[in-house]
């Protein structure tokens, strides 16, 4: 479980105990279920009714209201180590995807602040059962008569009961987990908060390297001088011993060394990752001009730099003395 060994701060909540942790699945699937009946009803109410561009104008709305949430909290680029034009696409789709995954799942790890952050989280988790209510109250239809509104009646209890159902459901399972997990539901702290916090609060090198070079490097600028020391006072040390985790191409150049850069192919190595981003940007589209002429000068200013050693001339044999 290695989530669970280097994140304990977020996973790791379920109780020890064998029949506590079976409560706390069975509670986790029954209020993921209800919490999908609820989305299902409200998307089925507003399909029904006789305005239908409600449906999409409420569920596009709640997706451009999270992306806002996220730009607003500087906290909208995802945690994959991608920069410039092909960052923002990548992290267009995550979020979005993410937020789908969410609005119709209910899934618990997505909580994280790598996602959509604990107060996202439950804001939307909420906003979910809040959301049939409002489809029922703006539903119409073209033919209003007593049976419509019996049904509506019969429908608001049936969601009454539902909500009452899952909140109280929440309630147990809260009193089930690891109590310092509760405070995760709620936090307001973002990916690059969480990623300084997981470096400095982890046990051992492992945990501190997946937090330094495993997400986005841009999330550590406000600790970068405490990576740059860690990395030099241990790089020798992994060199020699070579555990599994490390990965020497995972950490960028800035944070090396100058000896263990040069070592590791100096100016060929940083030649290359530039190839394999522009190759990415290439793929999809993205290069531009001005990205392709930095490039370019980039190359040449590496090429001018290096030494030439001039061959020294044959010594005249014999017979052409």
């Amino acid at each position: 479980m290695p989530h669970r060994k280097f994140q304990p701060k977020l996973y790791g909540f379920l109780p020890d105990n064998n029949l506590n942790r079976t409560y706390c699945l069975v509670l986790m699937t029954l209020t993921s279920t209800l919490h999908n009946l609820s989305r299902s009803i409200g998307c089925a109410l507003f399909a029904a009714s006789s305005g239908k561009s409600l449906l999409s104008f409420f569920v596009v709305g709640e997706l451009m209201v999270y992306i806002v949430y996220k730009l607003m909290r500087r906290d909208f680029l995802c945690w994959m180590r991608v920069d410039g034009k092909l960052a923002v696409i990548i992290s267009i789709f995550y979020r979005l995807l993410v937020k789908v995954i969410l609005d119709y799942s209910g899934c618990l790890l997505l909580r994280l602040p790598n996602e959509l952050g604990g107060f996202a989280f439950s804001v939307s988790m909420l906003w979910a059962q809040m959301f049939p209510f409002v489809a029922l109250q703006l539903y119409t239809s073209e033919d209003e008569n007593e049976d419509e509104d019996e049904m509506k009646d019969n429908v608001r209890i049936f969601l009454i009961c539902s909500f009452a159902l899952w909140l109280l459901l929440y309630i147990a399972f809260f009193a089930l987990i690891k109590i310092k997990y509760v405070n995760t539901f709620f936090s307001t702290q973002t990916a690059g908060q969480y990623a300084c916090e997981w470096f400095q609060t982890a046990d051992d090198d492992q945990g501190r390297f997946g937090a330094a070079f495993y997400n986005r490097i841009s999330f550590k600028k406000p600790i970068e001088r405490d990576v740059k020391e860690w990395v030099a006072n241990n790089i020798a040390m992994w060199k020699e011993i070579r555990p599994d985790w490390f990965i020497v191409e995972k950490i960028p150049d800035e944070f090396l060394p100058d000896d263990v850069f040069e070592a590791v192919g100096g100016s060929k190595r940083r030649r290359s990752s530039i190839r394999v981003r522009e190759s990415l940007r290439e793929f999809i589209g993205v290069t531009d001009v001005s990205t392709r002429a930095a490039i370019a000068n980039r190359e040449r200013s590496v090429r001018s730099n290096r030494v030439v050693v001039p061959m020294s001339e044959p010594e005249p044999t014999q017979a052409q003395a």
